[in-house]
């Protein structure tokens, strides 16, 4: 076999596929944000655009746990920040975090929001998965003039002290609530929350996955959650909200501390 040596402009040509098939999917950034009390929390930062999605893990996670999702949404021209929660991954405290450690979440995540909107974010979306999603939830309903909208991923009633009971306060903005129907305490949770906010969507898929890994195993899912962060989701024809396990659970019934929940 002959092989010819390319021209210059061949030569560029070959170069610039090479970097461009080598090149990340976009560049990730390490950063640390200050907390109010001055705790070092970190993240990870990637892409621009005026919406920024800010995902918030389980307990015991850290922000590892959401895969490859956010870099599809970052190829969608958003921005988006992986949060390693206080006392959770690179976000170390001197000492195992402790209750008033676990309350603070939620004004961290606000730190983060407050943070990003300093990188030309004007529209912020929360996704939290199980405590990341209770957390979610309180931070939201705190800030409603600077977090649009939220996702919640396998909310429970109470989460090491974090609990729905915001929901109350979260007013009439869209909220996107995501449980598989294996999930009881899941599910039971998503029922009250439909039932408190007036403008919830709720998609409840088959199996017993929950929090990140029911986002990665449920390809549908991933399609409502980039439509829904992305502010393309269609509120007035949502087809895809499975909402029949609503009716065996009374929203007025259901303590949030987590302790009791009485069905109909």
């Amino acid at each position: 076999m002959t092989w010819t040596s390319p021209t210059p402009r061949g030569l560029w040509a070959l170069c610039a596929a090479a970097a461009v098939s080598l090149a990340p999917a976009a560049f990730a950034a390490d950063v640390t944000v200050r907390a109010a009390d001055g705790t070092s929390l970190h993240a990870v930062h990637q892409g621009t655009g005026t919406t920024a999605v800010i995902f918030l893990h389980d307990a015991k996670g850290s922000q590892v746990d959401w895969g490859t999702f956010p870099d599809q949404l970052v190829a969608d021209g958003m921005q988006v920040v992986r949060l390693d929660l206080r006392g959770h991954g690179a976000s170390t405290l001197p000492a195992p975090i402790d209750a008033a450690g676990w309350a603070a979440h939620a004004a961290d995540a606000l730190t983060v929001v407050d943070w990003v909107r300093t990188k030309g974010a004007t529209r912020v979306v929360l996704v939290g998965a199980r405590h990341g999603a209770n957390v979610a939830l309180n931070a939201g309903a705190a800030a409603p003039d600077k977090v649009q909208t939220a996702v919640l991923i396998s909310p429970v009633f109470n989460s090491e002290g974090v609990n729905i009971a915001a929901v109350d306060t979260w007013g009439d903005r869209p909220l996107l609530v995501a449980t598989s129907s294996n999930d009881s305490s899941g599910t039971k949770a998503a029922a009250v929350l439909e039932q408190r906010a007036p403008e919830v969507t709720w998609k409840n898929v088959a199996g017993g996955e929950v929090g990140a890994s029911l986002l990665a195993r449920d390809a549908d899912l991933e399609t409502v959650v980039t439509a829904w962060v992305a502010g393309t989701w269609d509120l007035t024809t949502d087809s895809t909200g499975q909402r029949a396990v609503n009716a065996s659970v009374n929203a007025t019934a259901v303590e949030t501390t987590g302790v009791k929940v009485s069905d109909k």
